[in-house]
């Protein structure tokens, strides 16, 4: 069964900034890792502490600091994935659900009605209303 259709006539938008960012995410993705790793490497022989545990103790700092730095950019990455899967889709082919014409809404009974569009219910009885019925 074939439930949506292509839409005849549609022009797809041209590919925009989404495809460009779409490309660069495994770039993104190897900086964003290895940037925070390599800072992580060269904190080990750049801080200075009074005692070994205090020394000890601020590289863990600084480790946890790049771990969740990497985390946070790869959320922002995904989430920036997301919006550009989601554009790439707006802007695809056009589709078309088959409808019911009004004509067939109005011979359906009242149950078949809502399952169709629960909005009708409340324009049902408007209309009675308005007619004094």
């Amino acid at each position: 069964m074939n439930w949506l259709n292509k839409l005849s006539g549609f022009k797809r938008a041209p590919h925009g900034l989404e495809w460009r960012l779409l490309r660069l995410m495994p770039k993104m993705c190897i900086a964003s890792t290895v940037l925070p790793a390599l800072a992580a490497l060269l904190a080990r022989f750049m801080m200075t502490g009074s005692t070994e545990a205090e020394l000890v103790r601020n590289i863990q700092v600084f480790d946890y600091l790049m771990i969740g730095l990497v985390l946070f950019v790869w959320t922002m990455i995904l989430t920036l994935a997301i919006g550009c899967a989601i554009v790439w889709l707006m802007k695809g082919p056009a589709y078309v659900a088959d409808g019911l014409s009004l004509r067939q809404m109005q011979r359906l009974p009242l149950t078949q009605m809502l399952a169709h569009n629960p909005g009708q219910l409340k324009h049902r009885h408007l209309r009675l209303a308005e007619d004094g019925q």
